[in-house]
């Protein structure tokens, strides 16, 4: 049984959350929302890692469907970009907040590192959807 889409789902949600709950708290001025955004992104960066092993399983089964190749490969990096990318700003917004240095341009610089991060997860969930909905990976 692929396992992947069960595990995939949450760091997708997780990782696109964080950043709108941080410009929330930017707007309102309100503490926890940025409490909330840190703790999305903690949560999605960590469950990123089960979700690229989860993808390399399942990457060798769909890798037997005909002419899905080019699409597979560009999930596998965009997804490979995400995990890395999730990671750092994690361990940079832990760093930023025990430090009391999450202000001023260092948030600003971290938010907009979060918002193109959530761009790339919703990218790359695209081209896992067409994987799915294209070629059938996953489904038989």
């Amino acid at each position: 049984m692929d396992i992947h889409p069960l595990i995939t789902h949450f760091p997708i949600v997780c990782l696109f959350l964080a950043p709108i709950f941080d410009l929330v708290a930017h707007f309102t001025r309100f503490d926890y929302f940025h409490k909330t955004g840190m703790t999305l992104l903690i949560g999605g960066a960590l469950t990123t890692i089960p979700s690229a092993f989860t993808g390399e399983s399942a990457a060798e089964w769909a890798q037997r469907i005909p002419g899905i190749e080019d699409a597979l490969h560009h999930h596998q990096d965009l997804s490979t970009i995400v995990l890395w990318s999730s990671l750092i700003l994690g361990v940079a917004r832990i760093h930023l907040v025990t430090r009391k240095r999450y202000a001023g341009w260092q948030k600003g610089v971290h938010t907009i590192g979060m918002l193109c991060c959530a761009g790339l997860v919703l990218w790359s969930a695209y081209i896992g959807g067409t994987l799915v909905y294209e070629y059938g990976a996953g489904t038989a």
